[in-house]
């Protein structure tokens, strides 16, 4: 998400530097520093995750979120971040509630929650597709894809993780033929953090030049899609071959919208521990 100009002060309203790792016997600690400014202040945080490796005992991804005084520079709050992080991506729903929310906001769709035997199966019939896995190789094929299908690939955030084919997004494959699943243009959260860290990207040797950034093409006022000429023109190339994919790796201003929010929340309903420090 690209920097947007806070004009009040001169600094960046969204600063989201690149995540740092440190290795450990049985950690990979990501650290993922961020602050947003909004209409209703600045918020500063970092949100530490430990990738357990093979040989660590103790199952999950144990994460935590430091949330800071915008005035002292003091510790504001420490939260669950594996908590939050689950809601925030979903990965913590039942296809059954994501069904029932889906009704709940769409009444004119319908909506059926269907199984296969194979990945292939649900992939020849989607329109879209959400992954949502730490995976080290592909989850489909690209020649299963619709042709007008839109992917969500959320789940990989390291070089060695692939959700999809890198062919599919790839310079280098072919795509003359109009039925090539070839997706020429990929929309991203963060194309610096995406470039560096999503697998798919980097074995598919993508430039930055066939990336768009989902910050560059948003009116930060309003959150709408900018209403010019260039705007129109990058979204038309995001589906310029009839598929579309959104690439995220995620950044630390999302974890920091989410946690301001809830430790908002719990100081003014008088919910978690105070602590003297």
């Amino acid at each position: 998400m690209s920097a947007i100009s806070n004009h009040q002060s001169g600094d960046p309203a969204i600063q989201n530097p690149q995540r740092i790792a440190t290795d450990s016997d049985y950690h990979k600690n990501l650290y993922m520093p961020s602050r947003l400014t909004t209409s209703e202040g600045s918020t500063t945080a970092i949100k530490i995750v430990g990738v357990p490796k093979p040989a660590c005992p103790i199952p999950g991804l144990p994460a935590t979120t430091l949330v800071f005084d915008e005035s002292t520079g003091l510790t504001r709050a420490v939260v669950n971040a594996a908590e939050l992080t689950g809601i925030r991506t979903a990965k913590s729903s039942r296809a059954t509630t994501v069904i029932d929310r889906l009704v709940s906001e769409f009444a004119s769709v319908a909506f059926n929650l269907s199984t296969a035997e194979t990945t292939s199966e649900v992939v020849k019939q989607a329109d879209i597709i959400c992954t949502c896995v730490p995976s080290t190789a592909p989850l489909f094929d690209a020649e299963d894809l619709k042709a007008g299908v839109h992917i969500n690939a959320i789940g990989s955030y390291t070089p060695s993780m692939q959700e999809f084919p890198p062919s599919l997004i790839s310079p280098s494959a072919p795509s003359t033929s109009p039925s090539s699943p070839r997706i020429p243009t990929v929309l991203t959260d963060s194309t610096p953090a995406c470039l560096a860290e999503a697998g798919e990207l980097i074995a598919a040797q993508i430039p930055a030049s066939h990336l768009v950034e989902l910050g560059t093409l948003l009116d930060p006022a309003s959150g709408e899609a900018r209403q010019d000429a260039e705007t129109e023109a990058r979204i038309g190339k995001l589906r310029e071959r009839g598929r579309s994919l959104f690439k995220c790796v995620g950044i630390g201003g999302m974890d920091v919208a989410i946690t301001k929010l809830v430790v908002d929340e719990a100081e003014r309903l008088g919910l978690g521990a105070r602590v003297a420090f």
